[in-house]
């Protein structure tokens, strides 16, 4: 069945679209725009604003709530000639709040038009946020997956201005990504008019078309008639805007998006017992993403059929996308710099990727508080007792001497294995309890590591840790 699926010629599904078919700007209500629907086998028309009377009293319906960003931003170059950077997803941070909250950089992945013009150097373009001038400035790092990764930076020609986010950047100076078949510029309208009246998230490149059409009048109708709804957020991706060059399906490289639901979300789908309606394919797609994801984790994985590295990896790049964003632990470097004020040796252990593990101290700024790095060469977390070993050939300490500081039992397994001592910290990976089912050696956190080298005084000798 998937053989033959993929083998589907695009070339099926073409079929001749005229442009004067297509609405260039929607109607002034947008309840007012006309609906087909089907009864009895037979064909029909109405208008939008009729919905609830062609739906059931318990019905849910499932709306796409993601807020369409003013993603494109337009450059000229001291040449003269235009580049437009159309924002597609954030890189660095990559959680989307965070990015658009940023106020001095960040990176995205982008499409960049006439690209070949753009060879070298930054682009710079002057804007206006309530009469105080900015310089935004654009420079290229790198590309992945067919995007161009693009540092944005920006400040105030007067220094003493006050500090703005990029998502002020772009609601000032971003233009409206609207989809390509509307074949024309866009509009200071679009920005209302290219958005749902229920949109709340922002980070979508284009809106769920389906849901343009609803109204507060047709949200109050459906109401008055008891259908549920329920929002989701899945924000639209450049594969929108990517046209299909492969001859089937099966050979045409799907862009991923992001969509979020909360715990209470699946809780209401779960318990209806009425009809579940997806407003869109935005919403249709989430829905059978959610289905794919609860059958895996029910299923489980068959290494047989699936091999081991897949998922790992998978696993891995979702890790470092949160690695991005994720902060140190409260007095982490409180406990570095007084361990280091007492000579204390300070090594690392870890199971994650040497290199990754690097990049990770070396962007907290604290790779400096030690002696020695140890991660391991793959992302298979492969023995963290081998590597310990091999790190104590290279201390000259002994090995009562040593104190191994982790969050879970695992840590211990090792500390045993190493013939050192431990010490766990339970806000980590596992909880207290589960902790202290297998050693006394446990602390809430490391706030309390702090106290309790502190309350400690018998140090004649300076101890590694």
């Amino acid at each position: 069945m998937e053989h033959k699926i993929k083998n589907i010629k695009i070339s099926n599904y073409s079929y001749d679209l005229p442009d004067s078919r297509i609405a260039k700007y929607p109607l002034s209500n947008r309840d007012e725009s006309k609906l087909l629907y089907i009864e009895n086998q037979e064909i029909k028309h109405t208008r939008f604003k009729h919905l609830a009377d062609l739906l059931q009293k318990d019905d849910l319906l499932v709306f796409n709530n993601a807020k369409v960003i003013q993603a494109r931003l337009n450059f000229r170059k001291e040449t003269g000639a235009k580049i437009e950077i159309f924002c597609l997803e954030p890189y660095e941070p990559a959680d989307y709040n965070l990015a658009f909250q940023a106020k001095e950089k960040c990176q995205w992945k982008c499409m960049v038009g006439n690209l070949k013009k753009w060879k070298s150097g930054n682009l710079n373009k002057d804007i206006k946020i309530d009469n105080i001038n900015y310089i935004l400035s654009a420079r290229k790092t790198g590309e992945l997956d067919g995007s161009v990764i693009i540092e944005f930076s920006w400040n105030a020609e007067n220094s003493i201005s006050k500090k703005i986010s990029f998502g002020d950047i772009l609601d000032s100076a971003g233009k409206t990504p609207l989809p390509p078949y509307l074949n024309r510029a866009a509009e200071a309208v679009d920005k209302t008019t290219y958005q749902t009246v229920y949109a709340k998230q922002e980070g979508s490149v284009a809106a769920p078309t389906a849901g343009l059409h609803f109204t507060d009048k047709v949200f109050s109708e459906l109401n008055n008639k008891g259908i549920a709804c329920y929002e989701l957020t899945l924000h639209v991706g450049a594969g929108t805007f990517r046209p299909v060059k492969s001859d089937t399906i099966g050979a045409h490289s799907m862009h991923e998006e992001h969509f979020r639901v909360e715990k209470s979300f699946l809780e209401n789908i779960i318990r209806h017992k009425g009809r579940r309606i997806a407003v869109g394919t935005t919403s249709v797609r989430t829905l059978e993403s959610l289905y794919y994801l609860g059958v895996k984790i029910h299923q489980g994985f068959d290494f047989s059929k699936e091999k081991f590295e897949i998922p790992a990896m998978e696993f891995i790049e979702l890790y470092h996308e949160g690695l991005k964003t994720t902060n140190l632990h409260k007095y982490v470097v409180d406990v570095l710099k007084y361990f280091d004020s007492m000579g204390l040796e300070q090594y690392i252990l870890s199971a994650m990727e040497h290199n990754s593990l690097l990049k990770s101290l070396s962007d907290n700024n604290i790779k400096d508080y030690f002696i020695d790095v140890n991660g391991i060469d793959n992302h298979f977390a492969h023995s963290k007792l081998e590597i310990g070993k091999s790190m104590l050939k290279n201390i000259s300490h002994k090995n009562e001497d040593l104190l191994l500081i982790g969050d879970t039992l695992h840590d211990k397994d090792v500390a045993d294995g190493l013939g050192i001592q431990h010490l766990l910290i339970a806000n980590g990976h596992q909880s207290k309890k589960r902790l202290l089912d297998e050693t006394e050696y446990v602390v809430d956190s490391i706030s309390e590591v702090l106290n309790l080298f502190r309350d400690y005084t018998n140090f004649n000798t300076k101890l590694p840790t």
